[in-house]
């Protein structure tokens, strides 16, 4: 009855130009239907409820739809951000190879480069060789910020963490508890203040409860799990954008302090989370495509602007979650396979 829902649906919306044959499939398993509109390709996912995605909350249960449709060539537009692993290797290789000549550079500017010779080539190399931690990312603005200053005072303490973060994997940093001790005090220092970018409203989150960072930590599990079944390829590129997931907390009970998720261009290949709403496994993997799209996003705009119409802004304020905390995000609006939560 699901199925056919759905096909009708799309009959109805779209007319003769969706052909689907719909059949139900076995439990966990999900395929998308691909629907021809006005030139475009659009996709049905499990995770959007236009879909006719069933979810039993506290149940063990999954179903899933599966809509079968026969082959259309579609020009794919060159704007198009269909799931793309190289495309994420691509940006993470420019941003590294930026990241080394800019340390290099700052290096000269902070008469570090002669004393610190053996570091920078090191560094040097490791940036070239493939992905970094979000930590030399995060620590590199930092380095900035502070030879930005007048006068210019001793940052030789913030390079020598910079090449420490880079020595840490680069490749999966899992899932972090906010102000874990495996990271220096400063560095979650500087973590918190790139998010605390409102003069009016400061940001400062704190680590979960336990038991909230034990179960936000196995729905993440649960939804990746189900992610990668449900669309391997998708999983594959939010994997690789977001390599770190952080799970913070509000700081206080007031209403204005909570949030959702938070991702900055200074943390490229992390993303924040808050740990104590509790989440269906389905709403997981909507909120980690949701960050991974504005990281995937910074990176695509760190060439320069994302629009070519001028008249256009480049970023806007919208709420990140139900409370009303605002992060920058991208004006176009993005529907990567109909995954994205407005």
């Amino acid at each position: 009855m699901l199925a056919s829902s759905l096909a009708q649906k799309a009959r109805g919306l779209f007319g003769p130009l969706a052909e689907t044959e719909p059949s139900l499939s076995s439990p966990g398993l999900h395929a998308k239907t691909r629907l021809l509109v006005g030139g475009r390709n659009w996709r049905l996912s499990p995770f959007s409820p236009e879909s006719g995605w069933a979810e039993l909350l506290g149940g063990e249960v999954e179903l899933s739809l599966v809509a079968q449709s026969r082959d259309v060539e579609v020009e794919i537009p060159r704007w198009s951000l269909a799931p793309s692993v190289p495309r994420v290797a691509a940006i993470d290789e420019s941003l590294r190879l930026r990241l080394a000549q800019s340390l290099a550079y700052l290096a000269e500017v902070a008469s570090l480069a002669e004393t610190h010779a053996e570091a920078l080539a090191e560094i040097e190399r490791r940036l070239g060789s493939g992905p970094v931690s979000p930590w030399v990312f995060c620590l590199y603005s930092k380095l900035v910020a502070e030879l930005a200053k007048t006068p210019q005072g001793d940052c030789s303490a913030t390079f020598a963490a910079v090449i420490e973060a880079a020595s840490l994997p680069g490749e999966d940093a899992g899932v972090v508890c906010f102000g874990d001790r495996t990271a220096s005090a400063v560095w979650w220092d500087q973590f918190r203040l790139l998010f605390d970018t409102d003069r009016q409203r400061p940001f400062e989150p704190k680590a979960p409860s336990p038991e909230n960072f034990a179960a936000c930590q196995e729905t993440i599990a649960a939804g990746l799990a189900l992610f990668e079944r449900a669309d391997p390829v998708f999983h594959e590129e939010v994997r690789h954008l977001v390599r770190m997931i952080v799970l913070g907390a509000p700081g206080s009970d007031d209403p204005a302090d909570g949030f959702n998720g938070a991702s900055t261009f200074f943390l490229w290949g992390a993303s924040l989370l808050n740990a104590d709403p509790k989440r269906s496994t389905t709403a997981m993997v909507d909120l980690l495509v949701h960050e991974s799209s504005h990281v995937l996003l910074f990176g695509v705009s760190a060439e320069g602007a994302l629009t070519e119409n001028s008249g256009a802004s480049a970023t806007t304020r919208r709420s990140a979650g139900t409370s009303g905390r605002s992060t920058a995000s991208f004006t176009p609006v993005l529907s990567r396979r109909a995954c994205i939560s407005p």
